[in-house]
């Protein structure tokens, strides 16, 4: 047992401390009375559980907050529609439809280029 007044270790069947003289007895009942049982201790693991759950409920929360925020900073809102709040094609659809006409000229000239080789040769 240590010693509440200076922290010594003593021996559990002695009454006073060896070091400072402070009466164990009376330290251990007072001790005794201030440790928490029966319906306080339930309720004080109670308290602690729902803090545990407000703490991970909050910080889920916040990192759902923060990326929201990087989210809408960092993305295009209209990510996925075609069209703009106006009417008019996104930039996204634009892309898409440029590189549709794009690939489609390519793959005639190439076909052109193609049958000319062909026709050459034959």
């Amino acid at each position: 047992m240590f010693c509440p007044n200076c922290g010594e270790r003593n021996s559990k069947l002695q009454n006073y401390c060896r070091f400072c003289g402070l009466n164990l007895s009376d330290a251990t009942k007072s001790l005794k009375n201030q440790i928490v049982f029966g319906d306080d201790s339930s309720r004080l693991k109670t308290f602690a559980s729902l803090k545990r759950l407000i703490n991970a409920v909050s910080l889920s929360l916040v990192g759902a907050l923060i990326v929201g925020f990087v989210g809408a900073r960092c993305g295009d809102h209209r990510l996925f529609s075609a069209q703009s709040e106006e009417g008019e094609p996104s930039a996204d659809a634009r892309r898409g439809a440029k590189r549709r006409i794009y690939d489609e000229r390519k793959f005639v000239a190439d076909r052109r280029k193609c049958c000319r080789i062909h026709t050459a040769s034959g």
